[in-house]
């Protein structure tokens, strides 16, 4: 009950973070994929984030939640993505990071519809693995240290 309060609360800080941000810069356009060859919102990258901070309880280092194609080989699984990371990482820190490692994978839905009191919006499925090949999960939560 507390990871999933701890999830909310970063996800309603990070989401207040990102329009802020948003607001003053403008967005690039970037070519990274969902699952359905769709182009990745930055609110979709902002709650994966959020959750993935939430799901690394126990877990010390820099937490990210990284985009994770489907499509492709078998071996495309969020262990794979995690333990690769230090290869594609922008900053030094996770770059020189000894220890990648995946610590839950999610797929995160767009939202059907705008915040309706009663109605459902938001939709997380969380998959307590990171062996997964088929195309569920879109984003890996890793944890590098």
């Amino acid at each position: 009950m507390v990871a999933l309060r701890l999830v909310l609360f970063a996800s309603v800080y990070l989401l207040s973070q990102a329009a802020i941000y948003h607001a003053a810069i403008p967005v690039q356009k970037h070519n990274t994929k969902d699952v359905t060859g769709n182009p990745l919102e930055p609110f979709l990258q902002n709650e994966a984030q959020a959750a993935c901070v939430g799901l690394s309880r126990g877990n010390y280092g820099w937490v990210s939640a990284i985009p994770r194609n489907c499509h492709g080989s078998s071996t495309n699984t969020c262990d794979h993505v995690c333990k690769h990371l230090s290869a594609v990482a922008f900053d030094s820190q996770r770059r020189a990071a000894k220890v990648h490692k995946c610590v839950n994978a999610i797929h995160i839905y767009k939202p059907y519809n705008s915040v309706n009191y009663g109605y459902p919006g938001l939709k997380t499925y969380l998959y307590n693995t990171c062996t997964g090949t088929g195309c569920g999960p879109n984003f890996c939560c890793c944890i590098s240290h």
